[in-house]
């Protein structure tokens, strides 16, 4: 019995053992349960945060693609397209299902991407940039620009193709191509093509004549635009070129070199030849009425006329130069006549002009170019500022006058670089000598150099100086002559803080309008209108009206050439700001200046 007890009570602990671990396992069966539904779940909420980022790239996407005004297609590799946004469609003109039924070469015309199929099919197939031609589905083709990049669309691997049309681009790059040739108005070439063209044919000739230049000045010229316009002259020159293609070969080139000054290059033609072909041009003009169109007017011109022969032993500088040289001798003699180098001309002086071109450039070389410094009173007491002016020194040591080597350079194209000269060195002079100001004469040829005014600027930053210790004086002719560029040349400057003067006021007889055109802020009184003020009662009426226009328009008054107390008492009576002559202050030398009355 107690045996049978005993194993009862054996089999009861078993039991109770049994039950004991079965509880743990299914609590570990519970706890596996859960956290496997737990890595269940944690996997469903991160591949429904995939879903949801998948699906707002999608969106995004969408809208990025239908958006954007450039073209999107999406290849495979062989070129199929499989996707394409609705820029395409506008764009190509076909509907997007028929699209997505064509190749990348159906609308390419030209340029395809070579591609290395490892480094696609691995994904590191490199940003390709390209332009090229695309066609329509009319068949008309427009120039694109293309970049193309592998991408991933839904889970395919496909090349992305970020197509945008420059067609404006290239009509603006072609534009400007084209008027770095040829001049703007009349649409015929320039002084650069010409140069290009004669300096080649020069370069291949040896000792053999290449042909003749003719140069047309117009004569009183700047009377057609002083009375009717600038917009009447425009036609009128137009209406010139016009003239002379029709009685000139159509192989000759015909180049404007400035506001009124043509080119006419005759190849292969003999010196008399061209003579008599100028002469022919110079009748017609004296004998005919140019007609403008748009105004319905008329208008008379005559031309003086200068011509070189052109062999290898010859530049175009000295081409040009001697050609000019005979224009001012046609003008010399009477104007609406025809010069030819060799026949009329001394030819010493022209030896002497190519002597003179070759000192400034050495000049340049050697830094052989001085500034004299001249001051500007007030007709009280004391110096407002100075008024810089270059002088040049020979091989010798002797100082060259400005009037005998300044035409020259301008004829010869080195106005910029002495312009550049004259810049860093006031520019250094004022860094040194702090509060000093400074005015520089500008060439007229320079208002033409989009590039020097940029240089200009840009030292004046660069330098540190106060801007308005800076001026610039261009003369009341340069203005007339190209008002837009004169403004955009004074507006640039005055806006970085420099100061402008209109040089030599009064002789290019414009209108006092100019004084309200231009934001200047000083009128320089021509010296012709001061030197025998004192004598001449006409001079004293004329200066009184300038000084009253100039205040009118609150800009003050410098009067040049004031060359005694005499006139400075006149000067002062007629309120006239200020004043410059060798009586009040010669031009000196930086190291001579009285630095005590600045």
């Amino acid at each position: 019995m107690e045996a049978q007890t005993q194993k009862i009570i054996t089999l009861e602990k078993e039991l109770v053992l049994l039950q004991r671990l079965y509880q743990e396992r299914l609590e570990d069966m519970v706890k596996e349960r859960t956290a496997e539904l737990k890595r269940i779940n944690e996997q469903l909420e991160r591949e429904i945060a995939v879903q949801k980022e998948t699906e707002d790239k999608l969106r995004k996407y969408q809208i990025l693609t239908q958006s954007t005004s450039d073209i999107m297609l999406f290849t495979h590799c062989d070129g199929s397209i499989v996707e394409a946004n609705q820029a395409a469609v506008i764009t190509y003109g076909y509907e997007r299902d028929k699209l997505l039924t064509m190749n990348y070469s159906d609308l390419s015309r030209s340029c395809q991407v070579n591609l290395d199929m490892t480094q696609f099919a691995q994904g590191t197939f490199q940003l390709t940039r390209f332009e090229s031609e695309h066609q329509r589905k009319d068949g008309s083709r427009f120039p694109v620009e293309v970049s193309c990049q592998s991408a991933v669309l839904g889970r395919e691997r496909v090349l992305l193709y970020m197509i945008r049309d420059i067609s404006e681009r290239k009509i603006l790059e072609n534009e400007l191509e084209y008027f770095a040739t040829h001049d703007r108005l009349t649409k015929i070439p320039n002084r650069y093509t010409l140069e290009k063209k004669i300096t080649e044919l020069i370069a291949a000739a040896g000792d053999n004549s290449i042909g003749a230049l003719m140069l047309i000045d117009l004569d009183n010229f700047k009377l057609v635009n002083d009375t009717y316009g600038h917009a009447v002259g425009d036609q009128v020159l137009v209406s010139l070129v016009t003239l002379l293609r029709k009685y000139l070969r159509p192989r000759d080139i015909i180049a404007r070199l400035g506001s009124d000054e043509f080119a006419v290059f005759l190849e292969d033609v003999a010196e008399e030849e061209c003579k008599g072909v100028a002469e022919k041009i110079r009748r017609l003009l004296d004998e005919s009425e140019l007609f403008v169109q748009v105004h319905h007017l008329s208008v008379n011109l005559t031309a003086s006329i200068g011509i070189v022969a052109i062999d290898g032993s010859l530049d175009f500088q000295r081409v040009l130069a001697y050609a000019d040289t005979a224009v001012y001798a046609a003008k010399d003699s009477g104007k609406n006549r025809v010069v030819v180098v060799h026949d009329e001309l001394d030819k010493e002086k022209l030896s002497q002009v190519s002597q003179i071109a070759a000192q400034i450039k050495s000049a340049l070389k050697e830094d052989r170019f001085v500034l004299y410094y001249q001051p500007v009173y007030r007709l009280g007491k004391g110096i407002i500022h100075y008024e810089a002016l270059i002088r040049m020194y020979d091989e010798k040591g002797g100082l060259v006058p400005p009037g005998v080597f300044i035409p020259v350079a301008e004829r010869f194209g080195m106005m910029s670089q002495i312009d550049r000269w004259i810049v860093r060195t006031v520019l250094n002079v004022i860094r040194e000598h702090p509060g000093m100001t400074v005015f520089i004469n500008l060439s007229g040829l320079s208002l033409g150099d989009k590039a020097l005014l940029d240089y200009i600027e840009t030292s004046i930053r660069d330098s540190g100086i106060e801007p308005s210790w800076l001026g610039f004086e261009i003369t009341e002719t340069t203005a007339v002559n190209d008002m837009s560029l004169a403004e955009r040349w004074i507006k640039r400057l005055k806006g970085i803080g420099c100061r402008y003067a209109i040089d030599d006021f009064g002789v290019g007889f414009s209108s006092f309008s100019l004084l309200q055109a231009l934001p200047v802020d000083y009128i320089k009184i021509d010296g012709s209108f001061v030197r025998n003020l004192n004598t001449n009662p006409t001079q004293r009426a004329l200066v009184q009206a300038m000084q009253a226009a100039a205040k009118a328009l609150g800009k003050k008054t410098i009067a040049e050439f004031v060359e005694n107390e005499e006139i400075v008492g006149i000067l002062r009576v007629l309120e006239v700001d200020y004043g410059q002559g060798f009586h009040l202050g010669k031009p000196l030398p930086l190291e001579e200046l009285p630095w005590g009355e600045a």
